[in-house]
């Protein structure tokens, strides 16, 4: 099993799990669910967290620089950067838009996958 960070984790299982083509929709779902969810590993892998298994959830910015790093198009300054991320996240979602976790179906969907990550045991909501 590959060594993993506490800073590479998410972006390393929601990369496995969103595929290479993501649109703005399946990346902010990503970013939705590694806020509200933590996710517990087969085993402790973290290089810099020894014997730790829990990944506890991030917060908005950690998670925007996530799917800013794993945006496919990398030409693509305005999609690249967390800030565009952060940004559109806060205006869709916490406006009162509606909340990517509204749709639970597709949250539940992408915890799915994840979970199927050889590297996963869980995928829960956090308390």
């Amino acid at each position: 099993m590959a060594k993993l960070t506490r800073d590479s984790v998410h972006k390393e299982l929601l990369a496995a799990s969103i595929g290479t083509r993501p649109n703005e929709a399946e990346m902010l779902l990503g970013m939705d669910l590694i806020q509200t969810h933590q996710i517990e590993l087969v085993a402790a892998c973290l290089q810099d967290e020894p014997g730790q298994t829990v990944v506890p959830p991030v917060t908005q910015r950690f998670a925007a620089s996530v799917v800013a790093g794993l945006w496919p198009d990398r030409t693509d300054k305005e999609r690249t950067r967390a800030e565009y991320w952060y940004h559109e996240y806060t205006l869709r979602y916490q406006a009162g838009f509606g909340s990517p976790s509204g749709d639970a179906a597709q949250i539940e969907t992408l915890r799915q996958k994840i979970e199927s990550d050889q590297r996963v045991k869980l995928v829960t909501p956090a308390v």
